[in-house]
Formats: structure tokens, C-alpha cells, sequence
């Protein structure tokens, strides 16, 4: 019987400081999209369309996950923004406290279930999606004028301060490789296929 190659995974073990990177694409996305539209809405249409595209094409051809790639292209999707964290604090007119406050117990919501039995996917994926709105609040609270019930620090300096804190916790993460989780790896890549000893016909 042949053996069995297992690649290494594309994506990383999900471990707290997994959620705070994704946590500061999302708040560098959506200041990222204001500030980009505040100078040309096209603009920002195309580079956050453009950078999606190509940082997808480069995840897709990785064979194996490094951090630099998956961040990359996980920014890049950021970049489009999201709707919902502006709907519930200016459409619904809940506010930027209170809209941070509600995604951050909706996010821990998935980890309770998880504890009752919740397929771990379904638990992954419902906290992943969460973190887009709740990233998208805390930034806009930091970003938006004191008379839009925000801080005041403005677009361009709170996507300034989220890339920085980005780029510095990517280089720790490629690095250090801590967000790999070395013994499923090395599991994969070690997993042999035993013979089917009805299939042996060794003398």
C-alpha cells in the first residue's frame, strides 16, 4: 500500500492571539475603507477588489500555511468592509458602545455552545464571522467625531495605529511559528496507511 503524504495545514491554530490578529484586520479594514472613500469611493473599490484578488490567488497556490499569506489575504477581505456594525449603531441607533458591547457577548456565545456540544466548525466559523462587526464597532468608536458618539482619533490615525499593531503581531507570529500547532502537523505528516493484511501475499 502506498503511503499517505498529508500536507501541513493553510490555516493556524487557533489560539487567543489568532482572534486579536483577526480582531485588527477587521478595525484596519473598516477605517481603511472610510478613510479610502473619503478620497475616492472608486478607489476604494478597486484596491480593496484588487488586494482581495490577489492576495486570494496567493493563499490558493500556498501549499502549506504561513502567516504572512493567510493574514494577507484575510486583511484584504477586511478591506471590503463590513455593513452590519454600522447598522446596528447608526441604523438601529444603538451606538458604538453599545454595538461593541453586543458583538462582544454574541462572540462568546459560539465557545458556550461549543462547551454543549456545538459542532466545533459551526463554533469557529460563528465566532470568525462575529469578529467582522465587533472590529468594525470598536474602530469606527475610536475613528468616528465626538459629535457621532465616537472618540474623535480620526480614520486615518486609528488605521495607522491598527496597521502597526498588525504588522508587528504578523512578524512575532512568523517568527516565533506559535500559532502553529506542531503536533497535528507532525501527526499528518507522519500518518502511514497500514497494509490491508488480506491484500498480503508475502510467502
Amino acid at each position: 500500500m502506498r503511503t499517505r503524504v498529508f500536507s501541513a495545514p493553510k490555516v493556524p491554530a487557533v489560539f487567543l492571539r489568532f482572534w486579536v490578529v483577526k480582531l485588527l484586520t477587521t478595525g484596519i479594514g473598516e477605517t481603511g475603507s472610510d478613510f479610502l472613500g473619503t478620497v475616492s469611493i472608486p478607489l476604494a473599490a478597486i484596491i480593496g477588489i484588487g488586494a482581495f484578488f490577489a492576495a486570494l490567488q496567493v493563499q490558493l497556490r500556498a501549499e502549506t500555511y504561513h502567516p504572512v499569506r493567510y493574514w494577507a489575504t484575510v486583511l484584504s477581505v477586511a478591506l471590503f468592509g463590513t455593513a452590519v456594525g454600522d447598522a446596528t449603531a447608526i441604523d438601529f441607533g444603538l451606538g458604538f458602545t453599545w454595538s461593541i458591547l453586543l458583538f462582544a457577548v454574541l462572540i462568546v456565545v459560539p465557545l458556550g455552545l461549543r462547551k454543549l456540544g456545538l459542532n466545533v466548525t459551526v463554533a469557529f466559523w460563528a465566532s470568525y464571522v462575529l469578529t467582522r462587526p465587533l472590529g468594525a464597532s470598536v474602530a469606527d468608536w475610536l475613528g468616528k467625531g465626538t459629535h457621532d458618539g465616537g472618540v474623535g482619533w480620526g480614520t486615518g490615525p486609528v488605521t495607522g495605529i491598527g496597521l502597526l499593531l498588525f504588522a508587528a503581531l504578523v512578524a512575532y507570529l512568523a517568527m516565533t511559528h506559535s500559532d502553529v500547532d506542531h503536533a497535528a502537523v507532525h501527526a499528518r505528516d507522519s500518518t502511514v496507511s497500514k497494509p490491508d493484511p488480506a491484500l498480503d501475499v508475502t510467502p
